[in-house]
């Protein structure tokens, strides 16, 4: 699986989690650290960095999801879809792995 397609397989699993709101967040000069995915599930900001293969955070990764966790938030580096699964599941009993 390609970064791209992990990307969109978090980004459509998480859609069926029921009154969350989640986005890919676009990248550009000056992003540097910021994750791929974010958003809101129940009351609480979640961001996720989708890796595969042997792709590494960066140092500006690993800062900002302590800065996330710091403030309250879930951060977590992504490597498959059932990394996210495993995150929720119970939440909702419609969402089932592809």
């Amino acid at each position: 699986m390609t970064h791209k397609e992990l990307v969109k397989a978090c980004l459509d699993y998480l859609s069926l989690l029921p009154s969350s709101c989640f986005r890919k967040v676009l990248g550009g000069l000056g992003t540097r650290g910021f994750l791929d995915v974010e958003g809101c599930y129940k009351g609480r900001f979640y961001a996720f960095e989708c890796k595969t293969g042997t792709g590494r955070l960066t140092a500006c990764q690993r800062a900002r999801i302590e800065a996330i966790r710091k403030a309250g938030g879930v951060a977590l580096e992504i490597r498959c879809i059932e990394d996210l699964h495993e995150m929720f599941k119970g939440e909702n009993p419609q969402i089932e792995l592809f």
